[in-house]
């Protein structure tokens, strides 16, 4: 009885366990979009661009549109848990294509990952939305403001300027140095 119990909630012990699990899948879901943009530009000729990208924002806004009443019919019918395991068979079978159909379009190059970089982007960013949320609270002039925002501001103006500077950047900000880019 208890094993079907799990099976039933999805696997997920306990709602800690099913949080992490999201934020994973999240995670994941990040850099799919950038990844996938960065192969349609490459695979695609550049007067075929325009279309490919704008099938993808097709594709992409689709599911925010459809999913809450396609969820909403599964809920009524089953459980919320039931949505996990609808889209399993699924997932597997896109898995299996994609090992044995896909090929490497883009060019190997060795990377190496920033660990400091990543630490003062987050800190940077994490405190500077931190202190704008809490002017909604405390007002601009209270030090729950002000501290966040100022340590914010300075992780992220190291960030930017390891960036500039960095041989690989996590971030690659030299792209605000083209006139084109910068209006977009």
């Amino acid at each position: 009885m208890l094993i079907y119990w799990h099976a039933y909630r999805g696997v997920s012990p306990n709602f800690g366990t099913l949080i992490i699990a999201r934020v994973v899948q999240a995670v994941g879901a990040g850099i799919v979009l950038p990844l996938v943009q960065t192969i349609l530009l490459t695979v695609f000729p550049y007067e075929r661009r325009g279309f490919a990208m704008g099938l993808l924002g097709a594709v992409v806004n689709v599911a925010p549109a459809s999913a809450p009443s396609i969820s909403g019919i599964v809920i009524d019918l089953f459980t919320w848990r039931s949505l996990h395991w609808i889209l399993l068979p699924l997932i597997a079978c896109t898995l299996i294509v994609a090992i044995v159909q896909m090929k490497n379009v883009l060019p190997m190059k060795p990377a190496k990952l920033d660990l400091f970089s990543i630490v003062l982007s987050a800190i940077g960013f994490g405190l500077f939305i931190f202190g704008l949320s809490m002017i909604s609270v405390y007002g601009f002039t209270n030090t729950l403001v002000i501290i966040p925002i100022a340590i914010g501001v300075v992780s992220l103006f190291c960030f930017i300027k390891r960036q500039l500077t960095h041989s690989t950047p996590v971030l690659n900000l030299a792209l605000f140095k083209h006139s084109t880019f910068r209006l977009a």
